[in-house]
């Protein structure tokens, strides 16, 4: 997961609204992630 939201976030660099919208669903993975791990 962190290898490829670091590949998402060096693609999306060019562009300053991509970088925000990339960042964002990264958070939103992580909070899932995180979610999916406490119900196990």
């Amino acid at each position: 997961m962190i290898s490829v939201s670091f590949s998402e976030l060096t693609v999306s660099i060019v562009s300053e609204a991509l970088v925000n919208k990339v960042a964002r669903n990264i958070g939103k993975a992580i909070q899932l992630f995180a979610a999916k791990c406490e119900q196990s």
